[in-house]
């Protein structure tokens, strides 16, 4: 089987084994909605970003964010999961990506006037050209 890394608009991401071409696989996973939340909160968001590897590590393809495009000291907008504006600084880039996801620039953002999530994609930050409130603009942001 091969190895699906997914990324969400806030930049969470993690790993799971599929089988399929990278087009079926694109299909099934990108633009739907995931419960990234932890219990009792839900957090639901869209899957933007995905890579795909053979079972021994080889790289088949990937869809989503491979440009960096702040550098450290830039400051940003940050459109939260409540659709609220927060301007944050950039502090940290990570052109290889953060955590699992290695093949999706990050930011790490703070100095914001609310908490918000520490890393992040282009995704979520309005002056990328990435940016996408996909996620704002659906069903996807659930009302408790």
């Amino acid at each position: 089987m091969n190895t699906a890394t997914l990324t969400t608009t806030s930049g969470h991401n993690w790993q799971t084994s599929v089988n399929g071409t990278f087009e079926e696989v694109k299909a099934y996973f990108i633009n739907k909605a995931f419960n990234v939340g932890s219990y009792p909160e839900e957090r639901v968001e869209a899957c933007v970003a995905l890579s795909l590897r053979e079972p021994n590590g080889d790289l088949i393809e990937t869809y989503g964010i491979t440009k960096e495009e702040f550098k450290e000291g830039d400051t940003v907008t940050f459109l939260t999961c409540n659709g609220k504006d927060v301007t944050a600084k950039v502090t940290e880039v990570y052109p290889n990506g953060h955590g699992f996801n290695s093949e999706n620039v990050a930011y790490r953002l703070e100095g914001a006037s609310e908490p918000l999530l520490t890393v992040a994609s282009g995704l979520s930050i309005k002056e990328s050209q990435y940016f996408d409130n996909f996620s704002f603009k659906t069903e996807m942001h659930h009302d408790k």
